[in-house]
């Protein structure tokens, strides 16, 4: 995942972006907003907001996160991290199979507006399991918020991500 210059002033362009930090950065969980429980699993959204030092870092930031190979990247380092951090993972006859990852259509919120699922089939104890993890990144002036979106066997409705990144980017400064 590297440009012919393999990095630029900001961040090298590899699989490093995903563990950006910044220490303007500030973490919220909303547990399931606008919707009924689901028997088949609840919904988790988290949104990360952070505020770079300058617009041009800012501007770069979501420039790395629009490149096409990104969703690949993403796809790759989410399911290391799935096996690493679930020990009951690894025994045997449970899995983390290859990721699904694809950027997909989202409406613009702010200045920049870049959406990525991914579907991570999981089998644990017998049982084959889909694991949807939807982010949208959105960046206005400085400020850029990172939302998440999880739920197992099915995605969580478009409408409720659409909602809550509208509603988290009207309260992005920039």
């Amino acid at each position: 995942m590297r440009p012919a210059g393999g990095s630029t002033s900001y961040a090298p362009l590899n699989a490093s972006v995903l563990a950006h930090k910044n220490p303007a950065t500030v973490s919220e969980e909303v547990g399931e907003v606008g919707e009924p429980s689901h028997p088949k699993g609840n919904i988790t959204a988290e949104s990360t907001i952070t505020v770079e030092p300058t617009l041009a870092a800012a501007r770069e930031w979501l420039s790395i996160l629009e490149q096409p190979q990104l969703a690949s990247c993403i796809g790759e380092a989410f399911r290391a991290v799935a096996i690493e951090e679930s020990p009951g993972l690894r025994k045997p006859g449970n899995s983390v199979g290859k990721a699904q990852a694809a950027r997909v259509a989202f409406p613009r919120n702010g200045d920049q507006t870049v959406a990525y699922r991914l579907i991570i089939p999981i089998v644990a104890e017998g049982q084959n399991r889909s694991v949807y993890h939807d982010y949208v990144l959105v960046r206005k002036g400085r400020a850029d918020v990172m939302l998440t979106f999880t739920r197992v066997y099915m995605p969580v409705s478009s409408r409720m991500e659409q909602q809550l990144t509208a509603l988290t980017a009207r309260r992005l400064r920039g």
